[in-house]
C-alpha cells in the first residue's frame, strides 16, 4: 500500500489524474469503477473541462446506487449531472450486472463502507442488492430500510489496481480504524490488494495525529 496526501482539490486532481494515466497504461485498461458523492465532484469538474484524450476509450462502472424509495436512481443522476460529455460511456450498476473493471477508484464512508459495501457485510460480497446501514441513509437523507444495488469488495479486489480517496473531517473515525487495520470495516479488506494507492487530505492526517485518544501505527507518506 501506498499513502499519499493531498492538501487541496487541486493538488487530489492532479495525483487523481496522473494515477489514471499510470495505470490506464501500465494496465491497458479499459474500465473503472467510479463513484459519486461530494469527495470526486473536483475530478470530475476538471474531466468535464479539460475532456482529456485518454478518458474517451474509457467505460465508466457506476458502482452503487440506490435501489428502492423515492430517491431511487440518485446516484446515476448524479452523474447525468457531473459527467454529461460521459454519459454514453457510463454503465449503472444494473447495466453492467456483476462485470469487474480494470481499475477502481473508491471512496470512504463515514461508517467504513466503500460503495455500499455496508459493515457486516462479507469480506468477499462481489454484487447485489443490499440494506443500508443506519448511518447510510441519515447522510444520504434516505428514508430508513432504503436499499442500495453495489459492487462490493469482492469485486474492486479482482481489479488491476485500487485507488482509494479519503476526504473530510467525518472520516476521522474510520480512517483511524483503517490506519490500525481494527474492526471490521469494509474498507480494511482493501488491505489484501497488492496494488493499492490511498490519498488522503492533509486536514485529515493531521486531525488523527492530534488525536490523542485514538492510536494507530505510523504510517510512510509517499
Amino acid at each position: 500500500m501506498q499513502i499519499s496526501s493531498f492538501k487541496d482539490n487541486t493538488e487530489l486532481v492532479q495525483k487523481v489524474n496522473e494515477w489514471c494515466v499510470n495505470y490506464i497504461s501500465k494496465y491497458n485498461a479499459k474500465s473503472i469503477y467510479l463513484p459519486a458523492g461530494n469527495t470526486p465532484k473536483a475530478i470530475y469538474k476538471d474531466w468535464e473541462q479539460g475532456q482529456p484524450n485518454w478518458l474517451k476509450e474509457l467505460t465508466f462502472l457506476q458502482m452503487d446506487d440506490v435501489y428502492t424509495g423515492s430517491q431511487k436512481g440518485l446516484f446515476e443522476q448524479f452523474f447525468v449531472e457531473h459527467l454529461p460529455t460521459y454519459k454514453e460511456q457510463i454503465l449503472t450498476p444494473q447495466q453492467s450486472g456483476g462485470k469487474v473493471a480494470d481499475l477502481s477508484i473508491l471512496g470512504l464512508g463515514r461508517n467504513g463502507h466503500v460503495a455500499f459495501h455496508e459493515p457486516g457485510q462479507s469480506e468477499s460480497f462481489f454484487y447485489g442488492i443490499v440494506s443500508l446501514a443506519e448511518s447510510t441513509t441519515k447522510d444520504l437523507n434516505l428514508e430508513a430500510e432504503t436499499k442500495g444495488i453495489t459492487y462490493g469488495v469482492g469485486a474492486f479486489l479482482q481489479t488491476k489496481a485500487v485507488l482509494l480517496i479519503v476526504s473530510g473531517a467525518s472520516k476521522l473515525q474510520a480512517w483511524t480504524q483503517f490506519l490500525a487495520s481494527a474492526g471490521d470495516l469494509p474498507v480494511n479488506f482493501l488491505l489484501k490488494h497488492p496494488d493499492f494507492t490511498v490519498f488522503v487530505d492533509e486536514a485529515l492526517v493531521t486531525a488523527q495525529q492530534n488525536d490523542k485518544s485514538k492510536k494507530s501505527p505510523p504510517f510512510m507518506m509517499v
